[in-house]
């Protein structure tokens, strides 16, 4: 190899390199607004990413308390804590509740995640709800599906169980 073939070899592989260092920070940036469009779309949620507007982010995560049960369930449903901890009854297990995190992701959806560890090499379950109607009395969740397989989200109707 000649010396003038090495010096355009050497220039070319620097200015690669440059150039992919560069670029690297400006096309990572855009493939994560592409993929966050991508998912708040699949919610049918506009997400506000303007912290100073977020006013409103609050709305259902201090209102709705208490516990609500599941329409035509005896003790099926959601028991709203505090804005970070919520309990979950099946109807199996009535006198067993699971108690879950909660996370608001915007004004009106919120992911729960469960707190017990049953696998260590297992991830812990997380669901996402949003809110479709809330009057102090009735609750509307839309269960946003997080499975494997194709299924359709679903409507849980809720009503405030009196103390």
């Amino acid at each position: 190899m000649t010396g003038k073939t090495f010096s355009i070899v050497f220039i070319v592989g620097l200015l690669t390199f440059l150039l992919g260092w560069f670029l690297h920070d400006i096309i990572r940036s855009s493939n994560q607004i592409a993929d966050t469009k991508h998912i708040d779309s699949s919610t049918n949620t506009i997400i506000n990413r303007d912290t100073s507007k977020m006013s409103n982010a609050d709305k259902f995560s201090n209102t709705i308390s208490g516990r609500f049960i599941m329409a035509k369930s005896d003790c099926t449903g959601f028991n709203f804590i505090d804005k970070k901890l919520v309990l979950w009854t099946n109807e199996i297990a009535c006198n067993d509740p699971d108690t879950l995190k909660i996370r608001w992701l915007d004004s009106s959806t919120f992911l729960t995640r469960s707190t017990l560890r049953i696998n260590e090499s297992c991830p812990p379950r997380v669901d996402i709800y949003k809110v479709v109607y809330f009057d102090g009395r009735h609750l509307t969740l839309k269960s946003i599906w997080t499975g494997w397989n194709d299924s359709n989200d679903d409507n849980l109707e809720f009503n405030k169980q009196s103390n």
